[in-house]
C-alpha cells in the first residue's frame, strides 16, 4: 500500500470521540449494517461446499478399496462439519470463534456514506494512514482485507480451500494417528479462512465503496452497548500517527462544530500551535434536513 493512502471510517460523534482517544472497535458483525453481506457470504460458501461433497462423495465400486473409501468418506466429514458450524450464522451460537470487523473506505467525502453510515447533521469521516492499518493485520488475529465485489472471486478461493482441505485429509489418513491429530485441529484451520472470505464479500451494488477491512476471527472479546443491543467488540489500540485527517460531514453549523472539534484535539495533543497534526476538512455535500 502507498504511504500516502488515506482510508476513512465513517462515523458518529461518539465513535470519533474513541477513535480520537486511540482505541479501535472491530465489531461483532451481528449488529453490523454489513451482517446481511456477511451472510451472503456465507450463502456462496454453503452453496460450494454442497457442489465439493457432491463431487467427491465416495462411490463404492471394484476400482476403491475399503481404505480409499474410508478415507475420503472421513475427508468429506470433516468438511461437512466446517460447513455446518457455518450455517446460517451457527459459528456464533455453537463455537468459540467469531468475526469482528471495522471498516474503511477508499472514498471520502462521499455522500452515501454520509447517510448510510452516520446520523444527519452529525456524521464524521476519520481519515486513517492506510499503511498503518496494514500493519495492524499483520499481527494475529488480525487481517487486513480487500472487500471482494465478484460473488465468482469468492466462489473461487472457497472452492480452492475445501479442495485442498480434501487433498490434505486423504493424504493424512495414510497414518492413522497422524490423522486423528490433524483433523482435531483442522475444523478451525478450515473454518478460519472461510469465515475471513465470508467477511470480505460485499454487494457489488457497494462497489463505489472501495471498502477495506480489518477482520478479527477470535474467541474473546469485551462488550459494550450498541443501541439497544449487546455488542461483543474487540478494543484495538491504535498507534501514533494513525488518524491523519477528519472530515466533517454535512452540518448545518459547520463552523460551531469545527471549532468544537479543533478544541477537543488540541486538548488530546493532536493539533500543535502553529501546525496541524490531524488535519479538518469540511465536507463539501450540502446539508439537507430531509
Amino acid at each position: 500500500m502507498e504511504d500516502e493512502t488515506i482510508l476513512y471510517h465513517y462515523t458518529e460523534a461518539a465513535g470519533l470521540l474513541g477513535l480520537v482517544k486511540g482505541t479501535l472497535w472491530l465489531l461483532h458483525v451481528n449488529p453490523m449494517k454489513d451482517e446481511r453481506e456477511f451472510k451472503d457470504g456465507l450463502r456462496v460458501i454453503a452453496d460450494e461446499g454442497e457442489k465439493v461433497k457432491d463431487r467427491h462423495a465416495p462411490k463404492p465400486s471394484g476400482e476403491l478399496t475399503q481404505l480409499d473409501w474410508a478415507s475420503a468418506a472421513i475427508s468429506l466429514s470433516i468438511v461437512e462439519r466446517s460447513l455446518d458450524s457455518l450455517h446460517d450464522g451457527g459459528f456464533q451460537r455453537n463455537s468459540r470463534r467469531a468475526v469482528y470487523v471495522a471498516s474503511f473506505s477508499r472514498q471520502r467525502d462521499d455522500e452515501n456514506q454520509w447517510k448510510a453510515y452516520c446520523p444527519a447533521g452529525g456524521g464524521f469521516a476519520v481519515g486513517f494512514s492506510g499503511p498503518v492499518l496494514a500493519s495492524l493485520g499483520m499481527h494475529e488475529p488480525m487481517r487486513f482485507v480487500e472487500c471482494v465485489y465478484e460473488e465468482e472471486l469468492t466462489r473461487k478461493r472457497v472452492r480452492d480451500l475445501l479442495e485442498g482441505c480434501l487433498q490434505e485429509a486423504t493424504g493424512a489418513f495414510a497414518n492413522l494417528l497422524a490423522f486423528r491429530e490433524w483433523s482435531n485441529d483442522q475444523l478451525n484451520r478450515l473454518v478460519d479462512p472461510l469465515l475471513e472470505e465470508a467477511a470480505k464479500f460485499k454487494h457489488p451494488a457497494f462497489r463505489d465503496e472501495s471498502e477495506c477491512r480489518l477482520v478479527a476471527i477470535a474467541s474473546t472479546a469485551v462488550s459494550g452497548t450498541f443501541g439497544s443491543y449487546a455488542k461483543p467488540r474487540i478494543e484495538l489500540p491504535l498507534p501514533k500517527g494513525a488518524i491523519q485527517e477528519i472530515w466533517i460531514g454535512p452540518t448545518p453549523d459547520p463552523e460551531q462544530v469545527r471549532s468544537g472539534l479543533e478544541q477537543y484535539l488540541h486538548s488530546k495533543g493532536l493539533l500543535a500551535s502553529g501546525s496541524r497534526e490531524v488535519k479538518i476538512h469540511m465536507s463539501q455535500v450540502p446539508y439537507r434536513s430531509s
